[in-house]
């Protein structure tokens, strides 16, 4: 297993493991402690870039999940692009990884609410209220499909097809 596949796998543990926390204290501990490990593989995976080790899809698809969640736009713009990357390899995600069409959405999402602006999908929320935050008018939802990304009135945020999806 590559490190970036170990990483993947982390992130995506730590971040189950948080979903199972109900109290609120608890959680927001643990939300800390997810945030610096965060911190850890987000500057390995920047180490791998620099280095130019992001070379087959499955490396540009964990490395992506890992700058999605790095809260910082530039990086985030990044993570859309390797997820790009990933779909333009025909890289097929297994069965335990993301859908790479749902993760360039939410990636690009994400990057447009960091910086104030409407989101094109509509996969990101407010986790404070629970509330999808703005979506672009201008995106259709068969533009979402495209995307594998559900309709604006569909449940979750979920892709509607590979990892993640029902």
């Amino acid at each position: 297993m590559s490190e970036l596949k170990r990483m993947y796998l982390q992130d995506q543990e730590a971040r189950r493991r948080l979903s199972t926390i109900a109290d609120p204290t608890k959680r927001m501990v643990s939300m800390l402690e997810v945030s610096l490990d965060d911190i850890g593989r987000l500057l390995t995976v920047l180490e791998l870039i620099g280095k130019q080790e992001i070379i087959f899809g499955q490396d540009h698809l964990c490395a992506a999940v890992i700058l999605h969640h790095s809260g910082v736009p530039a990086l985030c713009q990044m993570a859309h692009e390797f997820a790009l990357k990933a779909v333009a390899m025909d890289y097929r995600p297994e069965t335990d990884e993301f859908d790479l069409k749902w993760l360039a959405a939410a990636a690009l999402d994400r990057m447009l609410v960091q910086t104030g602006r409407p989101q094109s999908f509509g996969t990101q929320y407010n986790p404070e209220t629970d509330e999808r935050y703005p979506v672009d008018p201008n995106i259709t939802d068969e533009n979402r499909r495209q995307w594998n990304v559900r309709p604006l009135s569909g449940e979750g945020d979920k892709p509607l097809v590979g990892y993640g999806s029902e």
